[in-house]
């Protein structure tokens, strides 16, 4: 799937993520809380030199979650936006990344093998969480990390975000899709890919919703093992 700017929310956020996301990948800020508690997750099942995927990384600044905190990791990033595989690859230091680690495809093309797969605050962007979970699954040998808006039932939004930059925002605006999926279904999806999944408590909002950008999103983490053990 080839990335188009002219439909691409995240590519007109420049007024809003772009420095945000750029102080992120030189690790100018304090760690995000998800992120640390998707990378303590993940440390108990995974050893020094195990490659992790994170799927819709932005700026790549999960990275640092697990840099300096072991094990030490191999890490890739896909995001659906060039311009923010452009600002980790121009902001994270080459010598503890290498640029080509950061890559620029969407969630459903995602390929190859990693032992371990996260994919933070990206689910909600599909039309369908089928496809790019399905992609993720098939991708993560050992663990797959997820944190999206999950509840008791699927809500469709298809709408727009008042947070652009000038020009695609208000009521006439860029629309996108901000979902909040079927937890159950979810759960059940993963475990018919052949995943042990359980819901961990999200320590940032202790599972209360969140709001965000304007939108409200009750934002969950499921934690899954590969039954097989990859």
């Amino acid at each position: 799937m080839v990335p188009d700017p002219a439909y691409n929310i995240w590519a007109h956020t420049r007024e809003t993520l772009f420095d945000l996301y750029a102080r992120r990948a030189r690790n100018e800020l304090q760690e995000m809380t998800c992120h640390k508690q998707a990378a303590e997750l993940l440390a108990p099942h995974l050893e020094p030199g195990m490659s992790v995927l994170d799927a819709g990384c932005g700026s790549g600044y999960l990275f640092w979650s697990f840099h300096g905190r072991g094990p030490g990791l191999e890490y890739y990033g896909i995001d659906y936006t060039p311009d923010f595989i452009e600002l980790g690859r121009e902001n994270i230091p080459a010598r503890l990344l290498h640029p080509e680690r950061l890559q620029v495809g969407a969630i459903e093309d995602v390929d190859g093998r990693f032992d371990a797969v996260v994919c933070i605050n990206t689910l909600q962007c599909l039309p369908s969480f089928h496809m790019g979970l399905e992609r993720l699954a098939q991708a993560a040998s050992r663990a797959l990390v997820l944190r999206a808006p999950l509840a008791d039932r699927t809500r469709v939004r298809f709408e727009t975000d008042d947070y652009l930059d000038e020009g695609y925002r208000g009521p006439d605006g860029l629309r996108s899709y901000f979902n909040i999926w079927h937890m159950g279904e979810v759960m059940d999806f993963l475990d018919g890919l052949g995943f042990e999944v359980r819901h961990v408590v999200d320590e940032w909002t202790g599972d209360a919703p969140e709001i965000s950008a304007g939108k409200t999103f009750p934002w969950k983490f499921l934690f899954a093992l590969r039954r097989n053990g990859g």
